[in-house]
């Protein structure tokens, strides 16, 4: 998996598609889109490694953005249609604050027309480019940290730590309109994605064939899996589970269940510590079921 610093002014899957031709990769995908505009961290998964990529969707993110006070559009960010201003509302900062904590936990965000969630099998935005009402779905989304980092009259700077399945444009038009007035995003750069740190990322431009496979942006299957919790198994377990064997908890655990069994997801190892496979824990059916079977 490669830690990309993505640049503003491409899609996600646009930069994939860039690097994998230039660097022939057969398989390759991302764990975490961004919109065209965002900037920052994003997982490019190679090969193998694709097979992970729906378990980094899942990790919480971290971005560093600026709302801007006074002006909505049509997309809750820059890059849209302005739709309505409000240049006679004045914000205070205790208040915008006192507003940013008010959104802390589980809260509900309606998902922004121009995104690319389906619904009735087509994407939203084809719904808003032709015109089309449609009935955008509402998601549960957690919002673990949301604290102003500074301000420039109506530009204010945030940093946010949340769920998957966040829209952060959606957030800001959303804060927007519980101030009274409306808002909406100006710039945002994701810094971290489960436990890769932009720090660790790279530029497409700087990628050479030389530098491709350089730590530390270059990070490999066992490394990923230290994003979730592990069980080693036993060589002979370990050959039935490549086989497809879904193993019991009387199979891995010598007396009873750890607390292991309530996590999502378990990533096994075999006898030298290799990824051998991702499985669910099935309390009810006291077993593991088998999600993704690594070749490697």
């Amino acid at each position: 998996m490669l830690i990309l610093d993505k640049p503003s002014g491409i899609s996600s899957a646009g930069l994939i598609r860039s690097i994998q031709h230039r660097f022939h990769i057969q398989k390759a995908g991302h764990g975490g889109t961004l919109d065209p505009m965002a900037t920052g961290v994003l997982l490019m998964c190679v090969n193998e490694a694709t097979k992970m990529a729906p378990y980094l969707l899942t990790s919480d993110k971290v971005y560093e953005g600026t709302l801007l006070l006074g002006v909505e559009t049509d997309t809750y960010d820059l890059t849209g249609k302005i739709i309505a201003t409000d240049e006679s509302k004045r914000i205070d900062d205790a208040t915008l604050k006192d507003q940013f904590q008010k959104n802390l936990g589980w809260i509900e965000q309606q998902v922004p027309i121009y995104s690319a969630v389906k619904q009735k099998g087509k994407p939203l935005y084809h719904y808003a480019r032709n015109h089309k009402k449609i009935e955008c779905p509402i998601r549960k989304v957690r919002i673990d940290q949301f604290e102003m980092m500074g301000r420039m009259g109506d530009e204010v700077r945030f940093h946010l730590k949340c769920s998957k399945g966040t829209y952060v444009r959606a957030l800001c038009h959303d804060v927007g309109h519980q101030l009274g007035t409306v808002a909406c995003l100006k710039t945002l750069k994701r810094v971290q994605c489960g436990l890769f740190h932009l720090k660790d990322a790279i530029s497409a431009d700087a990628l050479t064939q030389r530098c491709f496979t350089d730590s530390p942006h270059w990070i490999s299957l066992r490394e990923m899996c230290r994003c979730f919790a592990s069980l080693s198994l036993t060589a002979s377990l370990a050959k039935k589970v490549r086989n497809g064997y879904q193993p019991r908890f009387m199979d891995v655990f010598q007396s009873d269940p750890t607390d292991l069994v309530h996590q999502p997801w378990i990533c096994f190892l075999d006898e030298t510590e290799r990824p051998l496979a991702m499985a669910i824990p099935q309390k009810e059916r006291q077993l593991f079921q088998l999600t993704r079977v690594f070749n490697v």
